[in-house]
């Protein structure tokens, strides 16, 4: 329901999905952290357990036949890591050599401690142990299968996290399309002045106490503005009565023939106000008995249009008599229609009229009435200054008067407000365009 563009339901995506994959990279980033350190603690563990032994079981038989079968005695012992075998007389000389050919051979260092470590490309490590009797031992080992397996976890963690996120969007977008349309229920349900649920356990605690403080100021404000409909439709009704009887008495002595011209042009000008405010007082009640609003239940009749339009049009016609403006009606097709016929035929005249209204003197005004199979189409056209593009809205809401109607006839912006309440009420829609003459042009439609 909401048109923000930073509603509840996108940051509880956000905010999910952001959550997960944060959470889901902070794991796999510790995990492969302490993959890789495991892995180098192993590889060195390895090189240390493994000169430790050849110098023990070499000591009991210090013969270069004795030191190859050590070697291979434990390079069997893991035949995953490859092995390569050094001794070193107290010269330096290489006196045995043992092992694959996968181990690359760097320049061998010849170091003065007993003991060194030195690591080297493509992950080959290599350690050198003095020993006892004299010389040196060195084991090289190719340790690329076992940090394969923490360039594979990191893969994996990097996945998992991929899947994380669109674990987090999806689980975002379940959790807020739950919570949003439960919000969405509560606010439909507050707007139509129902309780917002009708058993305590349906909604948490705190919704349910906002709910209620919303309900209740919702229908206080709704008794409010009841009681202000109320009068001010009675204030409108009442007086409709003397304005009326002001409108007949002016009629009357305009009959008079021996009137002076100067008081007849007066009487004139009385009449029009008098009409255009007993207008508005109509609409004003209908304003306030609901009418225009687009919510309100559609009481539905059969009826020709074309036929009671007849009538309807008169006060209209004579307006534009008046102002020597030509009133031309079209009709085509099938012009019967269910539905609300007062409202309909009260749009229809607030058009006419506001159409005469702007239309300068000795120009036409254009009603057409088409019956589609679908839809029933009215269009009235004039030749008056149209409709600014910034106004084309806000002309439908009541008590707005265009730029072009202020301090030149009088009105009080109702008219177009409950023309597009009775289309809206059809399930129909009215809108403004430019006419084809240069004015405004005004577009009913009301589908069957």
């Amino acid at each position: 329901m909401s048109h923000a563009t930073w509603s509840l339901r996108k940051r509880l995506r956000l905010w999910f999905a952001l959550s997960t994959f944060t959470l889901a990279a902070i794991m796999g980033g510790i995990g492969a952290w302490y993959l890789q350190n495991s892995v180098e603690r192993e590889v060195r563990a390895l090189l240390l357990e493994e000169t430790e032994e050849f110098e023990a079981l070499f000591l009991s038989d210090p013969t270069p036949k004795n030191a190859k079968r050590i070697a291979m005695i434990l390079s069997e012992h893991h035949p995953g890591v490859p092995m390569r075998w050094w001794m070193l007389d107290d010269s330096g000389a290489i006196s045995f050599r043992f092992g694959t050919d996968d181990v690359g051979v760097p320049p061998i260092p010849h170091l003065p401690q007993s003991e060194w470590t030195q690591n080297c490309p493509d992950s080959i490590q290599w350690r050198g142990r003095s020993l006892t009797n004299g010389g040196e031992i060195i084991l090289a080992l190719d340790a690329a299968g076992l940090f394969a397996h923490a360039a594979n976890y990191r893969v994996m963690a990097w996945l998992v996290t991929a899947l994380a996120l669109g674990a987090g969007l999806l689980l975002g977008e379940f959790v807020s399309g739950k919570i949003t349309n439960m919000f969405d229920s509560i606010a439909l349900k507050v707007q139509s002045g129902h309780q917002a649920t009708s058993r305590a356990t349906e909604l948490p605690n705190e919704v349910a106490i906002i709910t209620d403080t919303l309900r209740k100021r919702l229908a206080a404000i709704q008794n409010a503005e009841r009681r202000h409909r109320m009068m001010i439709a009675g204030l409108a009704h009442e007086m409709g009565h003397p304005v009326q009887n002001m409108l007949s008495e002016t009629d009357l002595l305009l009959l008079d023939k021996a009137l002076a011209s100067q008081h007849r042009a007066t009487l004139d000008t009385h009449r029009e106000d008098l009409r255009g405010l007993g207008t508005a007082l109509r609409d004003l009640v209908s304003l306030c008995s609901g009418e225009i609003d687009a919510h309100t239940p559609v009481q539905k009749e059969d009826f020709d249009l074309a036929l009671s339009l007849i009538d309807r049009l008169a006060g209209e016609r004579r307006a534009a008599e008046r102002k020597q403006i030509h009133l031309s009606t079209t009709q085509l097709g099938d012009l019967r229609y269910f539905g609300d016929k007062e409202a309909i035929l009260r749009a229809i005249r607030n058009l006419v009229a506001n159409a005469i209204a702007h239309s300068p003197e000795r120009t036409t005004v254009s009603l057409h009435l088409e019956g589609a199979k679908d839809a029933l189409l009215i269009r009235v056209d004039d030749e008056g200054p149209g409709v600014p593009d910034n106004e084309r809205e806000a002309i439908f809401e009541p008590l707005f008067r265009g730029t072009h109607a202020r301090g030149k006839r009088p009105g009080y912006g109702l008219g177009l407000a409950l023309s597009q309440a009775a289309a809206m009420r059809h399930k129909g829609e009215l809108t403004v365009t430019d006419g084809t003459r240069g004015g405004a042009s005004f577009r009913m439609v009301l589908p069957r």
